[in-house]
């Protein structure tokens, strides 16, 4: 009526009815298609004329009808995906490799997936939703996006999934299918063609996402998901990993700045550590510091470093590492599917072994079931990234997971059965190398008497001495934290047995954590007066120490040995105790002393085991091969050759072909000196013993420098240093020297 045109006007209402047709009843698809042209007359919300939106929305229809024939007027692109995470930090080359899994080359028809797969909190939506807006232009006809609650307890049924991708992509409620069948034959007649990004986020299994998979290869999907999915045909998967220490700092200093994290380097490693690289931890922490500007970032770490409330410490706002984990938990202890109260009491049990890893053998002891059964439970639990597998039959938790593993444990598995299960583990150890022990030295010796094996702990049969061998190298760290754990449960007798085996299982391993595990097995044995296994455990503790120099130290402990095992009436620790006294008193420079305790082996026991007597002439003849009396020192250790070689000890055999060869060395007996370390060695490199074969290496060295060939002298000299060193025992200083007179000018040569 007044004359103005109406033109604009008219102009946004037909977008508006374009707009809500496109969305049905879908308010919030409305909603965004509406913010971009309400606003002033003529004008858009973000500045720009209705007129210019327009010739964009025409230019956009005209190149989506290119590739997907007609669309109805006004037709919106769908661009839903969530904002792009500004902070996002690393996984560049996973990022890389995923952009070129779904861009399409023009030859292939296949749709095209990849599949996000990982743990709760590794930040699998975080990445696939950085992912999709990196595609972005390569998908010009839009980016669909679906949150399937997969994780949790009511997932998105296929047909409401359907529903709503149909309404973004413009059916209206009134025709819309009502069969599944017809939803998903709809879905891909409307998506046929269209260059589309489909983003299924947090799906539950494959049964869920299948039907949401466009039919040709014009649009590519992205999944985020807790499970693998790898039944899924024609799928790339990328399972993620903890962020590695550069990606995580960054993130870390992304978020909190770099300057305040460079003011507190140490502490900054200290906290990363804590959260052992993943990125939800990482982002909970950093919260936490932006909103205490007057925090140290030593302050936080403090707090985490408290393993026991590191996981009430992980959490801010709305984030927090249990509640995703508990996401994860409920599913697999809430699952219809046959066994899911079993696979939710492996993952409760699992937590109570402290060691850094397990394998499937230990695993089925501390479940107590056969090893079929404890695989298909470890299997489900690294299906729902639960639990790692390392290797074909050893497995590990992140630390995060364990803590909440621990304490799913502690609220939902009762007592009796986390004591039964803490018991059949360690006994399953305890045994386990107890065989392991009588197949490295080739013949039974049991110091104590053992308890019997729990019920359920079907310990380790070894064929071989290399395969004994395998596992005492591999289970090295897991014996240390059994018998951790036995003291830390009050199980006495079992820490006190289980120190005293595993000693001896592994002696010829480094020493690092083997004076604690005495020492607590001291402590029990005491606790509960075992004086046989506090009398041996001592004794063991001695021999740790002289291996390190401290005989002053080691001296005190036997004596506090062998009066423990004459009450006991153990003769056999009485000769062992009276030989390592000899040893500790001739390091001293104590010779009398020493050469009173060897006499008395003899005479306390005349029955006594030739591998006991044969290690104490062999220490007597070392001792008068110091004193000078070197022709007698070899006879006695000649003899002790013979008397080690009746038991099949390698190790001791290995040890007194180096120390004749020394004797020999010094009765000029050059050819014989040189054959028996190259004996010694071979035998100490066979049986994997790294103190013998460091000892036979100094041997070889000496007897090839007395030879004059120096150059092999200090090959072999240097390679003695080096396991020496890495061992920590007291002969490095004398093989140093050795060294040196030989790079000293004028020096042997």
């Amino acid at each position: 009526e007044s004359g103005h045109t109406t033109r604009p006007y008219q102009s946004s209402v037909l977008l508006l009815a374009d707009a809500l047709e496109l969305a049905g009843s879908d308010r919030t698809c409305f909603l965004r298609a509406a913010r971009g042209i309400v606003g002033k007359p003529g004008t858009q919300a973000n500045g720009g004329s209705a007129a210019s939106s327009a010739a964009r929305h025409s230019a956009s229809a005209t190149q989506a009808q290119s590739a997907a024939g007609p669309q109805p007027p006004g037709a919106l692109a769908p661009a839903q995906l969530p904002p792009d995470i500004t902070e996002f930090t690393g996984r560049t080359r996973q990022v890389d490799w995923l952009v070129a899994s779904l861009v399409n080359d023009g030859q292939s028809r296949a749709v095209r997936v990849a599949t996000i797969t990982g743990a709760g909190g590794m930040g699998k939506s975080a990445l696939a939703i950085h992912l999709a807006h990196r595609l972005r232009a390569e998908f010009p006809d839009g980016q669909l996006f679906v949150e399937l609650h997969g994780s949790r307890e009511q997932p998105v049924s296929k047909a409401d999934a359907l529903t709503r991708l149909l309404r973004h992509l413009g059916v209206a409620e009134s025709g819309m299918p009502q069969d599944e069948a017809d939803l998903i034959a709809e879905y891909r007649t409307k998506i046929a063609d269209r260059r589309m990004l489909i983003v299924l986020d947090d799906a539950r299994d494959v049964s869920q996402v299948r039907p949401l998979l466009p039919g040709t290869g014009s649009s590519a999907v992205v999944i985020s998901s807790r499970s693998w999915l790898a039944e899924l045909e024609g799928g790339r998967t990328l399972a993620l990993k903890a962020l590695d220490d550069a990606d995580a700092l960054a993130l870390l200093s992304t978020i909190c700045g770099p300057e305040r994290v460079a003011a507190e380097p140490e502490a900054a490693r200290a906290l990363l550590a804590a959260c052992g690289g993943l990125p939800l931890a990482v982002r909970i922490a950093a919260a936490r510091l932006v909103s205490r500007p007057h925090w140290g970032i030593g302050a936080l770490a403090d707090r985490l470093a408290v393993e026991l409330q590191r996981l009430e410490e992980l959490q801010y706002g709305d984030m927090a590492v249990r509640a995703s984990f508990q996401v994860s938990y409920a599913a697999l202890a809430g699952s219809a599917a046959p066994g899911a109260e079993d696979y939710a009491r492996a993952f409760r049990l699992l937590g109570l072994w402290p060691g850094s890893d397990i394998s499937l053998p230990a695993a089925a002891a501390l479940l107590g079931v056969d090893a079929g059964s404890a695989a298909r439970r470890l299997d489900r639990l690294v299906d729902a990234h639960m639990l790692e597998a390392t290797s074909e039959h050893r497995y590990r938790f992140h630390h995060l997971i364990r803590a909440f593993s621990v304490e799913c444990a502690q609220r939902d598995e009762p007592a009796k059965s986390r004591e039964s299960a803490v018991g059949r583990v360690l006994s399953w150890y305890m045994h386990t190398a107890d065989r392991a022990l009588t197949s490295l030295e080739l013949s039974p010796r049991h110091e104590l008497e053992l308890a019997a094996v729990e019920p359920g702990a079907l310990p380790l049969m070894f064929s071989s001495y290399d395969a004994a061998a395998d596992w005492s190298h591999t289970e090295r760290d897991n014996v240390v934290a059994a018998v951790m754990l036995a003291f830390r449960w009050g199980l006495r007798q079992t820490c006190a047995q289980l120190a005293e085996v595993v000693w001896r299982a592994f002696l010829r391993s480094p020493w690092d954590g083997w004076v604690r595990v005495l020492e607590v097995g001291i402590e029990s044995a005491a606790a509960i007066a075992d004086g046989a296994a506090h009398a041996w455990l001592l004794n063991y503790l001695a021999i740790t120490l002289m291996y390190r120099g401290e005989n002053i130290e080691a001296l005190a402990r036997l004596e506090q040995a062998l009066a423990l095992c004459r009450l006991a009436g153990d003769l056999r620790c009485e000769v062992t105790v009276h030989g390592n006294m000899a040893i500790a008193c001739k390091e001293l420079k104590r010779y009398d002393e020493a050469i009173g305790h060897f006499e008395r082996c003899d005479r306390i026991d005349p029955d006594c085991d030739p591998l006991v007597l044969g290690r104490a002439l062999m220490n007597l003849g070392m001792l008068y091969v110091e004193v000078g009396r070197v022709a007698e020192g070899a006879a006695q250790m000649e003899r002790a050759l013979e008397m080690v070689n009746q038991r099949g000890d390698h190790s001791s055999d290995s040890l007194a072909r180096s120390l004749l060869s020394d004797a020999y060395r010094q009765l000029g007996r050059s050819d014989d000196a040189i054959r028996f370390a190259r004996s010694a060695l071979d035998i100490s490199r066979q049986v994997r013993d790294q103190y013998q074969e460091a000892a036979a290496w100094s041997a070889l060295g000496k007897a090839l420098t007395d030879s004059g060939d120096t150059g092999q002298a200090h090959s072999c000299l240097t390679r003695a240093l080096a396991l020496a060193t890495d061992l920590g025992i007291a002969e490095s200083e004398q093989i140093a020297a050795g060294i040196a007179a030989l790079e000293t000018p004028g020096g042997p040569g």
